[in-house]
């Protein structure tokens, strides 16, 4: 907060979060918004998404010819790895530097979130589109079907990577997130059938996995639209006894 004119008038542009006035010209959020992707941890995203969709392309390039069920979970192993890019996309190595532009601290989330996104989306698009090529003929792959796996993922990772970066100063959200998606890839895998989230294709179980998924996805755009900058809804605040206000 500033005086200016003669009159003293004051200026509430400042505010004790942000030193900077707000910015009101479309140059300048442009400029805002490419300093907040450009001081993201960029690294990770390319490495996990190459490496993820080469799973599907080396077995390409050997001639492989899989099943049905193994190249589906050659598509799930090429997915979870694409997405351990994405756990690193909301770290920020320049925290303090971030947290004093002139920008919502959600907005700044979804630009790293929207570029992990399509860091994930490219690898996963490359994924499905090289999977037919290596199924043994006559065995349709309903990618469609398994398309609701990678988005769930990515969305808890993304917010279980949020809820982390939100509570920790450093930026250090991706230490935090990968271990939370290592641990539900494996509980999914470990599940009995009946209660599966990686179910077999054109089994019974296989439906009802998606509505599972579903949920969690759900569950998931819940927790982010409900949350603060601390990265926990009102609720858990209040029982954490930290004030939602803040």
């Amino acid at each position: 907060m500033r005086r200016d004119g003669p009159g003293g008038a004051v200026d509430h542009g400042a505010t004790a979060s942000s030193p900077y006035a707000p910015v009101t010209s479309d140059s300048g959020r442009w400029d805002v918004a490419i300093s907040v992707i450009r001081s993201m941890r960029w690294v990770p995203l390319p490495i996990f998404s190459g490496i993820g969709a080469l799973v599907v392309v080396v077995p390409l390039l050997t001639g492989a010819q899989f099943a049905l069920q193994d190249t589906t979970l050659t598509l799930r192993a090429g997915v979870t790895v694409a997405v351990v890019g994405a756990a690193f996309a909301l770290d920020d190595p320049a925290d303090d530097m971030t947290r004093a532009l002139p920008y919502p601290r959600t907005r700044v989330l979804t630009l790293r979130a929207a570029m992990a996104l399509v860091a994930v989306a490219l690898s996963c698009a490359v994924q499905y589109a090289l999977a037919p090529l290596i199924t043994a003929p006559g065995q349709p792959l309903p990618l469609m079907g398994l398309l609701l796996e990678p988005v769930t993922l990515t969305a808890w990772t993304l917010t279980a990577a949020a809820a982390a970066t939100g509570r920790r100063s450093e930026g250090t959200g991706g230490v935090a997130a990968v271990p939370l998606l290592v641990l539900l890839v494996l509980g999914a895998a470990f599940l009995p059938n009946r209660l599966s989230l990686f179910a077999e294709l054109f089994t019974p179980e296989f439906p009802a996995s998606r509505w599972r998924w579903g949920v969690l996805l759900l569950t998931c755009a819940l927790w982010r639209v409900t949350t603060r900058d601390n990265g926990l809804p009102p609720l858990l605040q209040r029982l954490r006894g930290v004030n939602p206000g803040r």
